[in-house]
């Protein structure tokens, strides 16, 4: 299942000012025609500082669905989004 337009996530503020990164994994559901649903954060670390961007971000990207047998179906996905500063 790929992101047809990944939609970067905003860097907290809070967590910019104090120079902190980290990582979100996040894991949902594509549907069959490419939507996101029942996005939820899996594993983070910082532990919530990042969570909701990563959860925002997600749900705004538009997925290709996963084809079997050329037929689209819905499909559980997992993706770890990390958080840099520029250097």
């Amino acid at each position: 299942v790929q992101g047809v337009t990944p939609i970067a996530p905003t860097y907290p503020a809070q967590a910019a000012r104090n120079k902190q990164e980290g990582w979100v994994e996040v894991e949902f559901t594509v549907t069959a025609d490419g939507r996101v649903e029942n996005a939820r954060v899996s594993a983070s670390e910082p532990q919530r500082v990042f969570d909701r961007e990563a959860i925002r971000s997600i749900e705004r990207t538009k997925f290709n669905p996963r084809l079997e047998n050329g037929v689209p179906v819905n499909a559980t996905v997992r993706r770890r989004i990390e958080f840099k500063l520029g250097r």
